[in-house]
């Protein structure tokens, strides 16, 4: 059997033997579950209920990121005010309008 083990501060310990209870609380671990089999969690960290890469970040964030097209939703956002499907930002509309203008689509 695995015992899954974790810190407070998200940290993750998987080991064979069940730890002792005083370790446990002088570590202030909590156990996560008891597994066959041991898990693999690729690097991943339980914060706040569910696993998440590096510090902070859950998986569905970093995703979010990396499929985030921000000069395609800046370029939608400019296009609708200019349409006027939305009302004009003036700061962000002129710095888009002046970038627009100076390098347009051929």
């Amino acid at each position: 059997m695995f015992y899954v083990y974790i810190q407070q501060n998200g940290f993750a310990d998987i080991v064979q033997e069940e730890l002792s209870k005083q370790y446990v609380k002088d570590n202030e671990y909590f156990l996560l579950e008891v597994v066959p089999v041991r898990p693999d969690y690729n690097g991943k960290r339980y914060v706040n209920g569910m696993w998440v890469w590096g510090m902070s970040e859950s998986e569905n964030s970093m995703k979010r990121k990396k499929e985030t097209d921000v000069h395609g939703m800046l370029r939608a956002l400019y296009e609708d005010m200019k349409d006027g499907e939305l009302p004009r930002s003036k700061k962000f509309f002129a710095k888009m309008d002046k970038l627009y203008k100076k390098y347009p689509d051929s």
